[in-house]
Formats: C-alpha cells, sequence, structure tokens
C-alpha cells in the first residue's frame, strides 16, 4: 500500500471503495476484491466470507463494493478475481482512509 498509494507502512487497515465492469457476457459470475492475505480470498483455508470488500461481476455489468480491508503485518492488502485469461474487466481503486 505503501508503494503504489502513498500510505505509511504498517498501516492496520484501509476503508476502500472500488468500481469495476467486465466484458465478460457469459452467462456466469466471477468475483473480485480485496482481502487481508491469499488465505482469507475465497477458496482460501481461512475464507469466512466477510473480512474485506469483494462483489460478484455477471454478464457485463457494473458493480460497486466499499468496506474496510485489514492489512496484513506488512500494511499490504490482498487483489482476488477468479476471472480467467479470456476474461476481461476493468477496476478503479480509491482508498478512502486507513487506520494506524
Amino acid at each position: 500500500m505503501s508503494v503504489k498509494f502513498g500510505l505509511p507502512a504498517g498501516i492496520k487497515g484501509v476503508f476502500i471503495s472500488f468500481n469495476t465492469v467486465t466484458t465478460v457476457s457469459a452467462n456466469d459470475e466471477k468475483m473480485v476484491g480485496f482481502f487481508p492475505s491469499s488465505d482469507q480470498a475465497p477458496g482460501g483455508a481461512n475464507w469466512k466470507g466477510a473480512n474485506g470488500a469483494w462483489c460478484r461481476l455477471g454478464n457485463g455489468k457494473y458493480r460497486a463494493a466499499h468496506g474496510y480491508v485489514p492489512c496484513d503485518s506488512n500494511g499490504d492488502i490482498y487483489f482476488a478475481t477468479g476471472t480467467s485469461g479470456s476474461d476481461a474487466f476493468n477496476i478503479w481503486v480509491c482508498i478512502l482512509a486507513y487506520a494506524v
């Protein structure tokens, strides 16, 4: 977070808002979101469903999500998506605030 967004190293968490749109027109849904670690993202060993900010993309639709994402011990968060090689999407990320 400190390298990409200029935030102080070692922060505890971020309040994040993101908007995304997919160009996929297939009739399926894909996940995109931000989490404390890969273990806490969907499919991870510690996935609990509420520890991050995420949404489902589907059928070329626009989506938005907001929330608090705890950081790891380095002050970083993990980006995860269920999209694959032929899928395409755009994402706009805004860090609204951070906890020290």
